[in-house]
């Protein structure tokens, strides 16, 4: 299903220039905003300073072990959880198989250092303002749709349109629509997304880093023109699905 480099799918510019593709629809989270780090920061950082707390020692071995169980949390619940449910479960795994009897002190410490964690914005992914910017001169109509509480991706999104702003000198308006974190990202939810923006799928780019909850999930609601970002240039031999590194290439095909 993967190959190495990027697709040779039909040229997204000439169908943007020649009317074919009317709107583009993003994914946000590790496609416009990078919240892989800011997820991997906050969850390294709340452990070091339980085990610290608790007198544990240990080494950066450790935390990344810790930090592993907890991505196991996640691909086993196969949809995103609060951050509280993979660092209290990743440290009471470790904490268990070396025989500690004090995990009752880990929930009350973690939901407390944890508590500003969706208050604030990851930082915004390298080339998100200049595509946004390009599309905004050439007048292509754009949404964002993003599978996290209202509140934190309006958080987001602020954080976004001042940093536009301070770079263009100029206001710009992002719409955007939520799917609950306790709802799955499916093909009904980018049929819901495109309803709320009024665009037609069939003429709408679709961008996500996401082949489980973005590109496959696109498709099958009937998007024909998918960009699928990795960083890691593992990208589908789908020829409606073109793959990127990361969104600042987006700009090639803009």
């Amino acid at each position: 299903m993967f190959e190495k480099g990027i697709n040779n799918s039909e040229d997204i510019k000439n169908k943007l220039e020649q009317g074919e593709l009317e709107s583009v629809i993003f994914d946000l989270d590790s496609t416009l905003v990078d919240t892989g780090k800011y997820y991997r920061d906050w969850m390294k950082d709340s452990t070091r300073a339980f085990l610290e707390e608790s007198g544990i020692e240990y080494e950066e071995t450790d935390i990344h072990q810790i930090y592993m169980y907890g991505v196991q949390i996640h691909r086993d619940a196969g949809q995103p959880l609060l951050i509280t449910s993979y660092v209290i479960g990743g440290i009471i795994q470790y904490l268990k198989e070396r025989g500690r009897e004090d995990i009752e002190k880990v929930t009350p410490y973690i939901e407390q250092y944890l508590s500003e964690f969706y208050k604030n914005s990851p930082e915004i992914e390298d080339g998100t303002l200049e595509v946004l910017y390009e599309l905004k001169q050439k007048g292509i109509i754009f949404g964002i749709y993003s599978h996290a509480q209202q509140d934190w991706t309006e958080i987001k999104i602020r954080k976004i349109q001042l940093e536009y702003f301070d770079r263009y000198h100029e206001e710009i308006e992002i719409p955007f629509f939520t799917t609950a974190i306790d709802m799955k990202k499916d093909c009904q939810g980018w049929i819901d997304a495109s309803n709320f923006f009024g665009f037609n799928l069939e003429k709408t780019l679709v961008v996500g880093d996401s082949m489980n909850s973005d590109i496959e999930p696109a498709k099958e609601a009937g998007c024909t023109n998918l960009v699928h970002i990795s960083i890691n240039e593992q990208y589908s031999n789908d020829k409606m699905v073109t793959g990127i590194k990361g969104i600042k290439q987006l700009l090639e095909h803009l």
